[in-house]
């Protein structure tokens, strides 16, 4: 990059570190430039000092996971870069990001403890605290599988992990960094891999979804397999799997990727076409589709504020925060 003093006719020539990647784009503010990089750094050159700083550094990959807590103002993304970012939506900006020793492949946060859980695909859970980024422990699994989803319930007092090879743990939850296995805790089915694990509202039964969109409902704490209790008729925790939603035909179902639950009969889907849908009554199968102009969306949970909701999309390392008037 080329600096050129117009007044005093003099040329510098400013350099960035190879770790920032190629520049991409330059804004000029007050007291320096502002350039953005094409591995998603924004950084920042005073026109007074040598010096370049970063503002702040964004997801180099497409996320692997967005997560949040309701009546906060932070949410928090994993990608494929093994970075953890905790995003402040009011300003908009990075709270603090952290890179772990492990590929991610899931994360869930604590209802009330300042704690957010990370899967790897080294069957191994990495806890970190939420308001300082410090690491707090590991917890290893005894098992040669990779961890596909985890889940608090909605109570916090237990956590389920679910894995490659079609098991479920679950462990108790004692403190920020103390977590005790139930030995009767491990519900197992050998037909496909676990892609997803839900929560009742009040903590009573656990949701287990399979690859191949087969499911199973597990009684808790008693770990039985439930047969008589159909999966429409429980209540189920924040986002969920759209094969639960009971204003949603099953020929819908292989089309979304995320569901979430506004109330007993209102269901808003994210398609794997980039469209945004709201089911309003089984009976009448009344649709309504928001086209947004996006990519396939990877996954959808609600955002921070009332009707915004955070997007990632397929092959895209940008997190999308929309707001639709439901």
């Amino acid at each position: 990059m080329i600096l050129w003093h117009v007044k005093l006719n003099t040329i510098k020539h400013i350099s960035l570190k190879d770790t920032f990647g190629s520049i991409q784009s330059i804004c000029s503010i007050r007291r320096g430039l502002e350039i953005g990089t094409k591995l998603n750094y924004i950084l920042i050159k005073e026109f007074d000092t040598e010096q370049i700083s970063i503002i702040m550094r964004g997801h180099i990959s497409p996320p692997i996971c967005v997560c949040s807590n309701k009546n906060t103002n932070y949410f928090f993304s994993i990608s494929s870069d093994r970075y953890l970012f905790k995003w402040n939506n009011r300003t908009r900006s990075v709270e603090w990001s952290i890179k772990s020793p492990q590929l991610i492949s899931c994360a869930t946060l604590h209802p009330q403890r300042n704690i957010i859980v990370l899967g790897t695909e080294t069957s191994k859970l990495l806890i970190y605290d939420t308001l300082s980024s410090c690491y707090v422990t590991t917890i290893i699994l005894k098992i040669n599988t990779g961890v596909k989803t985890v889940r608090f319930s909605p109570d916090g007092e237990d956590l389920a992990v679910g894995l490659q090879n079609g098991m479920i743990y679950i462990f108790n939850v004692l403190g920020n960094g103390e977590f005790n296995l139930r030995a009767d805790g491990i519900p197992q089915n050998n037909i496909a891999p676990i892609t997803d694990i839900i929560w009742s509202v009040d903590s009573g039964y656990l949701l287990a979804i399979y690859n191949d969109n087969n499911y199973n409902i597990w009684s808790m704490p008693s770990f039985n397999i439930v047969r008589e209790q159909n999966i429409q008729n429980i209540p189920w925790y924040q986002m969920t799997h759209p094969i639960s939603c009971n204003t949603i035909d099953k020929s819908f179902v292989e089309m979304h990727t995320s569901a979430i639950i506004l109330s007993p009969n209102l269901v808003l889907c994210s398609g794997k076409d980039g469209q945004i849908r709201l089911f309003q009554n089984f009976h009448k199968r009344n649709i309504r589709t928001f086209q947004i102009g996006l990519d396939s969306i990877q996954c959808m949970i609600p955002s921070t504020r009332n009707n915004t909701f955070l997007l990632a999309i397929n092959n895209n390392p940008a997190i999308i925060e929309i707001q639709l008037d439901i």
